[in-house]
This record gives C-alpha cells, sequence and structure tokens, in this order.
C-alpha cells in the first residue's frame, strides 16, 4: 500500500456512503477528478492516510 489509492463505486450514491464511513474512521476521502477534464467524477473515490501494511482485505472491512 502506498498510502493512498482509489475506489471506483457503481452509484454516487454509494460513493458518497464510503467517503461517510472513512472519514469516520479517520480516513482522508473524496470524490476523485478525472485527469483528463479535471472534473469530479461522482462514482471514483480518492483516499489517503492508509497504513502501508493495509491490505485489499483491510480497506473492504473499513467499508
Amino acid at each position: 500500500c502506498k498510502g493512498f489509492g482509489f475506489i471506483d463505486f457503481e452509484s454516487n450514491e454509494d460513493a458518497q456512503l464510503a467517503i461517510a464511513q472513512l472519514q469516520k474512521k479517520g480516513f482522508t476521502a473524496q470524490l476523485a477528478k478525472s485527469s483528463q477534464q479535471q472534473e469530479q467524477d461522482t462514482t471514483n473515490l480518492y483516499f489517503a492516510n492508509l497504513d502501508p501494511q493495509m491490505s485489499e482485505q483491510d480497506l473492504r472491512q473499513a467499508l
């Protein structure tokens, strides 16, 4: 783990729920921006403050 990551959700509602849950647990989470348009992607989530030892399974459990 590099301390940050991206998750692509099926819907904006799912992404917003994940943001709220991750922020409650001390993670930085926000909608990611599309690199091509510099506009927020309503289903792609950027998150940070991850422990370098955190696995994908650990993140799934945090959600």
